[in-house]
């Protein structure tokens, strides 16, 4: 809960649209912390739900056994969700659909954050690829 409060003022400046989130008590919680004062759209997308730990740790080593995949694709579909909204959006889930979503968009690095640290997902037409930046 702290960290969402701490945040929530930097999540009030941000030029969104909508917000996306995992089914997840927690992520709802969340949610409600950062945009208690934003009346957006809210659209709880099912595939944002966390992977089993054993998932989890299979991605970390790189293994892309039928879990992994079948993670990688759910999440796939939910961030086609996001996107056909168009437009500035925040999304609330786990480390997992971070992970998954930064694979899915070809995102260098680890797949690894924080809780509730915001970042700010863009693609960048000249280059023809997705970046990604932290917002603080």
């Amino acid at each position: 809960r702290g960290q969402a409060v701490a945040i929530e003022p930097l999540i009030a400046t941000l030029p969104l649209r909508f917000a996306c989130l995992s089914p997840l008590r927690r992520a709802k919680e969340t949610t409600d912390i950062l945009l208690r004062n934003l009346p957006l759209k809210r659209l709880e997308v099912a595939e944002f739900s966390e992977c089993a730990l054993t998932t989890w740790n299979q991605m970390r080593k790189g293994d892309l056994s039928d879990p992994v995949a079948q993670f990688l694709q759910t999440v796939a579909i939910g961030l086609k969700q996001v996107l056909v909204e168009k437009g500035p959006s925040l999304i609330v889930a786990h480390g997992g659909i971070y992970f998954a979503i930064c694979k899915t968009l070809g995102i260098p690095g680890d797949g690894i954050i924080n809780n509730c640290v915001p970042v700010w997902f863009h693609f960048n037409e000249k280059k023809d690829l997705w970046q990604m930046r932290d917002c603080i």
